[in-house]
């Protein structure tokens, strides 16, 4: 089993990107540069998280985290959970005549609804709008999750 750990540093990259010349240099010389610095600890780049300053770097450090998130085999295996329960919701769907058991089928229809939704929006947010349409599934699970939502309002 690989041990795994997280090396926080805080560098601030002067010594390879001087800041008077860091605009001026493309993402694939940033990314050459940084890679003679990993490579030259024994690190790549799946060793390491590199974010900009600012806003930006929020951003992309959110959306790595969510992409984490929404890669990890539990995630998969709980939205397919969800998708078989509610498969079978949908087949009692005419079954049950009681008030309450509509009543609870239809609060499960709503709660399941709103989870494939926040699936689409945490996937769309992780792999960004034209990775998450290049997917088939992802555009299939798009249409199906807006007619639930369209249905649902």
């Amino acid at each position: 089993m690989k041990e795994s750990y997280l090396l926080k540093v805080f560098w601030s990259g002067d010594a390879v990107f001087p800041p008077s010349r860091l605009s001026a240099l493309s993402i694939q010389q940033v990314k050459a540069r940084f890679s003679k610095v990993l490579s030259s600890r024994n690190y790549s780049f799946l060793d390491v998280r590199i974010w900009l300053p600012g806003f930006y770097g929020f951003v992309n450090g959110f959306r790595s985290i969510v992409y984490r998130f929404t890669i990890d085999v539990k995630f998969d295996s709980l939205i397919l959970l969800c998708v078989c329960v509610n498969t079978i919701i949908m087949a009692l769907e005419g079954t049950i005549v009681d008030k309450e058991g509509i009543r609870n089928m239809e609060y499960l229809s709503t709660v399941f609804t709103f989870t494939f939704a926040a699936e689409l929006v945490l996937k769309n947010v992780s792999l960004g709008t034209v990775d998450y349409l290049r997917d088939k599934i992802n555009v299939f699970d798009a249409c199906l999750v807006s007619i639930s939502l369209v249905e649902y309002f």
